[in-house]
C-alpha cells in the first residue's frame, strides 16, 4: 500500500501553499507597521552610521532579515489552522472531497496530510528554536541598537541576577562584546535574610583562559550590621577573582533574557539551574517545548470544525480556526499569569492547556464523519 497517495500530495501541496500565502501576509503587515515606526530614527541616524562605515539600508535588511523568523515562530499556529480552513474551503467547495469519500477514504484520511504536516512543523520550530533563533535574537538586537543610535555594547536595562554562588548581583550596564560588567553590585544573605556582605566592583571582567570574572578596578567591601556603623569600607584590589559562580554563558542569558527575542532550551535550563526557586523560569522553560506543539495542537482542534463549516464559504472555516487559535491563547495567557504566583506547579500550568486541548482535538479529529 502506498503511503503517499495522489490525494495526500494534492492536499499538501494546497496546505503548504496556503500557509505561505499567509505566513507572507503578516510579515508584510509587521514589517511595513515596525518600519513606519522606526523609519524617522532611521532616517535621522543615517548620516551617523555612514560616518562609522555602515551601510544603514544593509543594516535594515539584515534587521528584518533576523527578525523575521521570529515573527513567523510567534505566528506559526495561527497560520497554521488558518491555511488549514483555506485549503479544506478549497476542496468543499469545487466539490473535490465529494469524490474522495463516495470511493471510501473517510475524512480522517483526507485530512491526515495537514495533521502531519502539524506535526513536520512542530519539529522545524523547535529545530529552529535550538539553533539559529538564540543567535539571531542578539544580532538582532544589536542591529537595533545600531539603527536606533543607541551603545550597541552598553546594555543598561539590566535585570537583577541570582548568581549560584548565593550573591544577588545587580548592575549599571552590561558590556557583551567586551564582555564586562559595570558598577557591579553583590549582596549576600544568610538564610533568615539578613544581609551578610555587600561588594561593589566598578569593573568586572571575563576571563575566558580562567572561566572567572576579574576585578578590573580597585572594589570595596562595605561592613555591615549594627557593629560596622562609621566603618570605612575595606578597598578589594584590583586583579583578583570576584566571588561569582556564573560563566559568561549563564550570565549573558540572565542578562539578556527579557532584552532578546528568543532563548533555546538548554538556556532557559541554565536560567532554571541558577534559580531552582523561581517558578516563572520553571514555566519559560516548560513553555519552549509546549509551543513548539501549538500548531499541532490547532490543526487537531480546527480542522474539524473547518471541514465542517466551510462547505459554501471561507468565513465560517476562517472564523472557527480564529476561535480556535484564540482558545489555546487564552489557555496560555492564564496559565503564563498563575505562574507568576507560585501557588500552582509551573511545569503542570505549562502542560495542560496544550495536553488538555491536544487531546480534545484529537478526539474530535478521530471522530470525523465521512
Amino acid at each position: 500500500m502506498m503511503l503517499l497517495r495522489r490525494h495526500d500530495r494534492y492536499i499538501l501541496k494546497s496546505f503548504w501553499a496556503s500557509l505561505g500565502a499567509v505566513l507572507l501576509f503578516f510579515t508584510v503587515i509587521v514589517v511595513v507597521i515596525h518600519l513606519a515606526d522606526r523609519s524617522g530614527r532611521l532616517m535621522r541616524n543615517a548620516e551617523n552610521l555612514r560616518a562609522a562605515g555602515y551601510s544603514p539600508w544593509l543594516l535594515v535588511v539584515e534587521f528584518y532579515a533576523t527578525l523575521v523568523p521570529f515573527v513567523w515562530l510567534q505566528i506559526m499556529p495561527l497560520s497554521s489552522v488558518l491555511a488549514a480552513a483555506f485549503s479544506l474551503t478549497r476542496l468543499t467547495r469545487h466539490n473535490e472531497l465529494a469524490p474522495l469519500v463516495t470511493t471510501g477514504v473517510s475524512t480522517t484520511r483526507v485530512t491526515l496530510p495537514i495533521i502531519v504536516s502539524g506535526l513536520a512543523i512542530a519539529a522545524g520550530i523547535f529545530l529552529v528554536q535550538e539553533r539559529f533563533i538564540p543567535k539571531m535574537s542578539r544580532r538582532n538586537m544589536e542591529l537595533a541598537r545600531l539603527l536606533e543610535d543607541r551603545q550597541p555594547d552598553r546594555i543598561t536595562e539590566v535585570p537583577h541576577f541570582d548568581d549560584p554562588m548565593g550573591a544577588r548581583l545587580s548592575m549599571a550596564a552590561y558590556q557583551p562584546m567586551a564582555r564586562r560588567l559595570e558598577g557591579a553590585l553583590l549582596t549576600f544573605r544568610d538564610p533568615t535574610g539578613s544581609l551578610t556582605e555587600l561588594r561593589f566592583y566598578p569593573l568586572l571582567e571575563w576571563v575566558a583562559e580562567e572561566e572567572h570574572w576579574r576585578v578590573a578596578e580597585d572594589g570595596t567591601l562595605f561592613p555591615v550590621g549594627e557593629e560596622a556603623a562609621g566603618s570605612v569600607g575595606v578597598r578589594l584590589p584590583a586583579g583578583e577573582i570576584a566571588p561569582l559562580g556564573a560563566g559568561v554563558g549563564l550570565m549573558e542569558v540572565s542578562v539578556l533574557k527579557d532584552l532578546a527575542l528568543g532563548l533555546s532550551t538548554s538556556e532557559t535550563a541554565d536560567l532554571v539551574e541558577a534559580d531552582p526557586d523561581n517558578p516563572r523560569l520553571l514555566f519559560m522553560h516548560q513553555e519552549q517545548y509546549t509551543r513548539c506543539l501549538a500548531p499541532l495542537v490547532l490543526l487537531l482542534l480546527g480542522v474539524p470544525f473547518c471541514l465542517g463549516l466551510g462547505r459554501r464559504s471561507s468565513l465560517p472555516g476562517t472564523s472557527a480556526a480564529l476561535w480556535t487559535a484564540a482558545l489555546l491563547y487564552t489557555a496560555s495567557f492564564l496559565a503564563v499569569r498563575l505562574s507568576s504566583s507560585g501557588d500552582l506547579n509551573p511545569i503542570l500550568l505549562a502542560w495542560l492547556p496544550t495536553v488538555s486541548l491536544g487531546a480534545l482535538g484529537l478526539a474530535f479529529w478521530l471522530s470525523m464523519r465521512s
